[in-house]
C-alpha cells in the first residue's frame, strides 16, 4: 500500500528551465564567464548552482559573485518562466483522494520553492516540503527523503520518490524507498541505468505505481 509520494521540483512538478537557463547565464556574466548553452545548461538542473558555477567558471574566488547573482536573477524572472507541468495537478488531486500523502523534496532553496508552489497554485497540495535549507547534505543524499519521511511520521515500506534527475534516483535509492524517474532531459535509459525501479514518461503515469 502507497503512502506517499514525494516530487522532486524543478523538471517534476514545474516547468522551471528558461528561468535557470537565464539565471545561469546571467551568473555567469556576472562572473565574466561565457554564456552556456541551454542543452548544457539543463543536465545541470537537480545539481545545487553553485556546484554548477564552480565547475564551469575559471575562476572559482568569482563563485561567491554568481551565487548571488544566480540567485537575484532567478527571483526576478520566476514567476515569468515557471510553469505547471501539464498533468500535475490531476495526479496530485487523485493522490489526496486516495489519502496518500504528498510533498516536495528539492535541492532549490525554501523562499524560492514556496514562491513557486503559490504561483503555481500547487502548494495547498502538499503536505511537507523539504529544501536545501532544511538539510544539511543534498541529493543524492537519503537525508532530504528520510527527513520528509520523518515530517510525515512515515516509516520507508510503501513510499516513493519521484524526479527527473539522476540526484533524485539515487537519493531515493539511497534512503531505501522505490524510485520513479521522470523522463524529461534524461532518457528512460539513462534514468533505468541509474537504478529506477520504474520510469513515467508523463507524469500521470506515476499513478500505475499508485
Amino acid at each position: 500500500m502507497i503512502k506517499a509520494v514525494l516530487f522532486d521540483l524543478d523538471g517534476t512538478l514545474v516547468d522551471s528551465f528558461d528561468a535557470i537557463v537565464i539565471s545561469f547565464n546571467g551568473a555567469l556574466e556576472a562572473m565574466g564567464e561565457k554564456p552556456r548553452s541551454r542543452k548544457e545548461l539543463v543536465k545541470c538542473i537537480g545539481v545545487p548552482h553553485e556546484e554548477t558555477l564552480k565547475r564551469l567558471s575559471k575562476d572559482p574566488k568569482k563563485v561567491k559573485v554568481g551565487v548571488k547573482a544566480f540567485g537575484s536573477i532567478r527571483k526576478r524572472v520566476s514567476d515569468k518562466y515557471t510553469r505547471e507541468i501539464e498533468g500535475v495537478r490531476d495526479v496530485l488531486l487523485e493522490l489526496k483522494r486516495k489519502k496518500i500523502k504528498t510533498g516536495v523534496v528539492t535541492t532549490t532553496a525554501r523562499e524560492m520553492t514556496e514562491s513557486i508552489l503559490r504561483a503555481t497554485n500547487l502548494d495547498y497540495l502538499m503536505d511537507v516540503v523539504v529544501t536545501r535549507d532544511d538539510v544539511s547534505t543534498l541529493k543524492p543524499s537519503p537525508e532530504p527523503v528520510l527527513r520528509a519521511l520523518e515530517l510525515l511520521n512515515l516509516k520507508r515500506e510503501g513510499c516513493i520518490m519521484v524526479g527527473d534527475h539522476p540526484n533524485d534516483i539515487m537519493a531515493a535509492k539511497n534512503a531505501g524507498i522505490m524510485a520513479v524517474g521522470m523522463v524529461n532531459v534524461f532518457s528512460a535509459k539513462e534514468l533505468k541505468d541509474i537504478g529506477a525501479d520504474f520510469v513515467a514518461e508523463k507524469i500521470k503515469d506515476v499513478l500505475e505505481v499508485i
